[in-house]
């Protein structure tokens, strides 16, 4: 290196400085690529698991609530009949809910 002229060294210097411009350029594309497939990969398959996870437990929390709701009733009066009825109704399509999407969730990849 003692025997190239300035002009040499400043040539080589720049080339230098580009050749590790180009390095970093091509991995942050590289970079980008894989991190553009893992955000398909979050909204095609995970996040439709995690709503229907989401579903499973807000349907597991109404079955919960209902059962509550019929410890608390007072004694036989065509009221609390009624309300019976009604929780009973609405408890039947919980766990229809529930195992809907139970079964979605086995399909899921």
């Amino acid at each position: 290196m003692a025997h190239m002229k300035l002009r040499s060294l400043l040539i080589l210097g720049f080339g230098l400085i580009l050749a590790a411009l180009a390095i970093v350029g091509g991995l942050s594309v590289v970079t980008s690529s894989n991190i553009a497939a893992s955000i398909g990969d979050i909204a095609n398959r995970r996040l439709p698991t995690l709503t229907l996870y989401s579903n499973l437990e807000n349907g597991i929390r109404d079955i919960h609530d209902q059962s509550f709701q019929v410890m608390t009733l007072p004694a036989p009066s065509p009221q609390v009949t009624t309300t019976y009825e009604d929780l009973r109704n609405q408890r039947s399509v919980a766990f229809s809910t529930v195992a809907d999407l139970r079964k979605k969730l086995e399909t899921l990849p």
